[in-house]
C-alpha cells in the first residue's frame, strides 16, 4: 500500500521490529526510529525506476547558451531520456562530451550550429552541443529539450507527510535496521524480506515482453498448414 503517513510507518516499524508502538512514552526512541524510517524512504524511492514516480522535465533553448538550469520536476542524477524537438519530430539527444566534440564545435570560440546533439550535467546546470544558433520557437515546439526520469526525492519531515512508496518495504527495511542497531538476529531476516519483496515489486513493474507464435508453417510434403496464432508474453 502506498500513501501511508510517516507517523504511521514509524508505529508499524515498531510493531514489526517487535518494540512498543507509543512512541509518546519516549520521544527520543521516537525521534530515532523516525530517522531509520526516512533513511528507508530515500533507499526505496532511489533503489528502482518506479513507474508512479518517472516525471518530465522541459528546458527551452537560448539563442548562443550553452548552459541551463536543469527543470526541477526530474532527478538530474536518475535520467532514463533525453530528446530535442526539431522540425516538429522529438529527436534523441545522447549524453557526453568530450574534447573532441569542442574540436567540432567550440562553445569557448562561440561556434554554434543549428542542432543540438548532446548534453551533459555541468556542476547543477546542463550543458548542451554545439551551442544553438538559434532559441526555442513557441509557434511550432522546436528547440525544446525533454527530459524523462524519477522525480526527485523529498525526505518527509512532519508525521502528517504522506509517502508515496510501498508501506511495505519501507517498513521491512527500517525495522531491519533497528534490530541491527539493537544486534537482533532477525535483523538478516527482515533484510531478506525487503530485498524479495523489492524483486518481486521490480518484476511486475517491468512491461513483459510480448511475441506471436502460429501462422503458416510448411510440412514434409512440400505442403503448408496453418497453425492458430498464440499471443505469448514472456516473464
Amino acid at each position: 500500500m502506498r500513501k501511508r503517513l510517516l507517523d504511521e510507518l514509524v508505529t508499524d516499524t515498531l510493531r514489526d521490529a517487535g518494540f512498543s508502538d507509543v512512541p509518546g512514552q519516549n520521544e527520543a526512541v521516537y525521534n530515532s526510529v523516525l530517522q531509520l524510517v526516512q533513511n528507508a524512504c530515500e533507499q526505496v524511492a532511489t533503489s528502482y525506476e518506479w513507474p508512479h514516480l518517472r516525471r518530465r522535465g522541459f528546458l527551452n533553448l537560448v539563442e548562443g547558451q550553452r548552459l541551463y538550469d536543469a527543470p526541477s520536476t526530474v532527478d538530474i542524477d536518475r535520467l532514463t531520456a533525453a530528446s530535442i524537438r526539431y522540425g516538429s519530430t522529438w529527436c534523441p539527444l545522447h549524453y557526453g562530451i568530450d574534447p573532441s566534440h569542442y574540436a567540432a564545435y567550440d562553445p569557448f570560440l562561440d561556434e554554434r550550429a543549428n542542432r543540438v546533439l548532446n548534453f551533459q550535467r555541468y556542476g547543477d546546470q546542463i550543458e548542451v552541443w554545439p551551442t544553438p544558433d538559434h532559441g526555442y520557437d513557441s509557434s511550432n515546439g522546436d528547440g525544446q529539450i525533454m527530459f524523462e526520469g524519477s522525480m526527485p526525492f523529498v525526505r518527509p519531515t512532519s508525521g502528517t507527510d504522506v509517502v508515496d512508496l510501498d508501506d511495505q518495504l519501507v517498513v521491512l527495511l527500517a525495522s531491519s535496521f533497528l534490530l541491527a542497531r539493537n544486534s537482533q538476529r532477525d535483523a538478516d531476516m527482515k533484510l531478506n524480506l525487503y530485498t524479495n519483496r523489492l524483486n518481486k515489486l521490480k518484476g511486475q513493474a517491468t512491461p513483459a515482453e510480448s511475441f506471436m507464435i502460429g501462422g503458416e508453417l510448411n510440412d514434409l510434403q512440400g505442403g503448408s498448414v496453418m497453425l492458430p496464432k498464440i499471443m505469448v508474453r514472456r516473464l
